[in-house]
């Protein structure tokens, strides 16, 4: 996703210049599947104010862009003070147990309905977020600052539903 929005982005300059940078290109998922749906629907019923937490991304990026485990604390901490219900999405190759819901390798196609209900998405600066963020769910990042192979021009989107946090 993040070259095709680079490429768009790119493209568009050629017609509008550098006010390009300031549009939304956020791509767009339209999909469902009844069977999942209603899983995220029963799955959710008895889960007031839930959130999406995803902490961890994947095992290559894991030293780079996994949400630090004392900024994990405080998230949960935080979370638990407001009456979240925090459920976790993780993958089994680099998952870390933080307690709360755990859902671990879910079926892509129960993620994106879970994801568009549930409308929040909190953690790591990976691909769970691009595809929050194509769902039209709120988006709150944590993200290291750039270098050592992460630079947010490349992975930020430019919206109100979005918002980054570095953690360094």
């Amino acid at each position: 996703m993040r070259r095709l929005r680079l490429k768009t982005t790119r493209k568009l300059r050629n017609f509008f210049g550098e006010i390009v940078d300031g549009l939304d290109n956020r791509p767009l998922v339209l999909y469902t599947d009844m069977d999942s749906e209603k899983w995220a629907f029963e799955f959710l019923k008895d889960k007031p104010n839930p959130l999406i937490f995803v902490p961890t991304c994947s095992k290559q990026w894991s030293k780079v862009r996994d949400i630090p485990d004392e900024v994990v604390a405080e998230l949960i901490d935080s979370f638990k003070k407001t009456n979240r219900t925090v459920i976790t999405c993780q993958s089994s190759s680099n998952y870390k147990n933080i307690g709360g819901i755990d859902l671990i390798d879910l079926d892509l196609k129960k993620y994106i309905c879970l994801l568009r209900r549930v409308g929040f998405y909190i953690g790591a600066n990976t691909g769970d977020e691009h595809l929050a963020t194509a769902l039209g769910c709120k988006t709150v990042v944590y993200q290291p600052k750039d270098g050592n192979g992460f630079f947010s021009r490349e992975w930020n989107y430019k919206h109100l539903n979005s918002d980054y946090f570095i953690w360094q």
